[in-house]
C-alpha cells in the first residue's frame, strides 16, 4: 500500500507556521524580560540562526514528510529528534564561535515555548 503524502502546499503552511512559533517563542521570551545579556540585533539575528538550524534538523529528521496515517506517537517521537538535533547543531555553532553570548534562562525559555507550541500545533 502506497503511503498517502498531503500536498505540498499543506507542508509549506506547516513549515511557515513552525517559522511563525519560533519568533512567537523568541518574542514572548523577550516581552517576559528573559532575554538578559543579548542585545535586540544580536537577538534578532540569534532568531535567524535558531530558525535555520531548525529547518536544516527537520529536513534531517523528516519532520516535514507528514503521512495522512501517521499516528501522534510518530510524528511526536519526529518532532522529539528533530529537537534533539537541532540542540546539537545549536550548541555546537555556539560553543565553536564566539558570536553569541546567550543566557541559558533565554535559550531554555525559547526551547520550552517553541516545544510547547511544536507540540500543540502537531497535536491539533
Amino acid at each position: 500500500m502506497e503511503d498517502k503524502y498531503y500536498s505540498r502546499l499543506i507542508k509549506m503552511m506547516v513549515f511557515i507556521l513552525d517559522f511563525y512559533l519560533i519568533s512567537l517563542a523568541f518574542s514572548l521570551t523577550r516581552k517576559f524580560g528573559i532575554s538578559d545579556g543579548i542585545t535586540e540585533t544580536q537577538q534578532t539575528s540569534f532568531f535567524l540562526i535558531f530558525s535555520l538550524i531548525w529547518v536544516i534538523s527537520g529536513f534531517l529528521t523528516e519532520v516535514y514528510r507528514i503521512n495522512k496515517f501517521s499516528t501522534m506517537k510518530s510524528v511526536m517521537s519526529s518532532l522529539f529528534g528533530s529537537m534533539l538535533v537541532h540542540f546539537c547543531l545549536l550548541m555546537l555553532l555556539l560553543f565553536t564561535t564566539s558570536s553569541y553570548q546567550v543566557a541559558g534562562k533565554f535559550l531554555s525559555t525559547v526551547y520550552l515555548l517553541s516545544g510547547v507550541f511544536f507540540i500543540t500545533s502537531r497535536a491539533t
